[in-house]
């Protein structure tokens, strides 16, 4: 299989470089068999841990996609985009999302990078305004805590949409 080309790759690499050195002697064939034999190594280890299911599927390579992570945001800040224009979910809330599902304590920072007076400054205008707003148009609006008066009122008015969209 391809994923585990890098794998084989470094095992074979440790092999001729273990065979060079028995062949030919020198310290220099010893420090890249060593080199590449620490890689396979890894690259073993990956593919029979249980944690992280990249490092699994692509040994070895899974580092790399690690590694970038890393240096996202540099490569973000300077080349792409900010935390908050990502489409559907912003690099933030994914980040969040990522962190919940691994069940780890994901924290927001006091202070936010959007801009918050956006909204404000659309509702104070006398004119009409286009503010840019992302939505998921599956999930239903509601406030947070539903009151019985507000949810039969809702139901109400979806009954009365859906009666009213039927073809007659």
């Amino acid at each position: 299989m391809v994923r585990f080309a890098a794998l084989g790759s470094a095992l074979a690499l440790c092999a001729l470089a273990v065979a060079a050195a028995l062949a030919l002697g020198g310290w220099g064939f010893v420090v890249v068999a060593v080199v590449f034999g620490a890689i396979a190594l890894i690259g073993i280890h990956d593919v029979v841990q249980r944690r992280h299911s990249i490092l699994r599927n692509y040994p070895i390579l899974g580092h790399m996609r690690f590694a970038f992570e890393a240096i996202h945001p540099e490569l973000q800040q300077y080349f792409i985009e900010r935390n908050t224009d990502g489409r559907p979910f912003d690099r933030d809330s994914r980040t969040s999302i990522y962190e919940r599902a691994k069940g780890i304590k994901d924290e927001q920072a006091y202070g936010t990078e959007r801009d918050v007076r956006e909204l404000d400054e659309a509702f104070a205008a006398p004119r009409p305004v286009l503010v840019d707003v992302v939505t998921n148009p599956d999930e239903v609006s509601l406030p947070p805590k539903v009151k019985p008066a507000q949810a039969w009122g809702f139901a109400i008015a979806k009954l009365t949409e859906t009666l009213e969209s039927r073809p007659s």
